[in-house]
C-alpha cells in the first residue's frame, strides 16, 4: 500500500516522472509511486527489466508474464501478466534503453497506465515506478 508521500508527490517530493512524453494521469484520485537504489550496473538491470518472460521467476506474487510480441520490449510490443490475481494485457507505449519504459492496459474499469525510468547516480542506479 503506498504512502502520503508515495501516492502523490508533494513539498520535498521529487516531480513525476516522464518517459519520452509520457506520464502517468495526473489527474485521477490515486497514483503509486516508489523508488529503490539499486547496486548494480544499468545495462544489466535494463536487461532484467525488459525480460518480461522471466518476470515469474523473480516475481512470486505474479503468474508467469508472457510476451505476445516477438523480438524486443519497444513502442507496440505486447504482454500478458497477472499482477495480484488481476489479468492485464498491456502495450508499450515508449521504450528508451537504459532510461525508461511505459506501457497501459486497461484493467478493472480504468485505463492505468505504468512507467518506470532508471537513473544512474554515484552510488548505483535509481529506479522509479509510478503508476495511475
Amino acid at each position: 500500500m503506498a504512502t502520503a508521500r508515495e501516492a502523490r508527490p508533494g513539498p520535498g517530493t521529487p516531480a513525476f516522472q516522464g518517459c519520452r512524453g509520457v506520464t502517468v494521469d495526473r489527474d485521477v484520485p490515486v497514483i503509486a509511486r516508489a523508488d529503490v537504489l539499486i547496486k548494480a550496473p544499468l545495462p544489466g538491470i535494463w536487461d532484467l527489466h525488459i525480460d518480461i518472460d522471466a518476470w515469474g521467476s523473480c516475481i512470486l506474487e505474479i503468474t508467469p508474464a508472457r510476451k505476445k510480441t516477438p523480438g524486443p520490449s519497444r513502442p507496440g510490443s505486447v504482454f500478458e501478466w497477472s499482477p495480484q490475481g488481476m489479468h492485464v494485457t498491456p502495450t508499450v507505449t515508449k521504450a528508451d534503453r537504459n532510461r525508461c519504459i511505459a506501457w497501459g492496459a486497461p484493467a478493472n474499469g480504468i485505463d492505468g497506465v505504468h512507467l518506470w525510468t532508471f537513473k544512474k547516480v554515484k552510488s548505483g542506479v535509481l529506479a522509479t515506478t509510478e503508476e495511475s
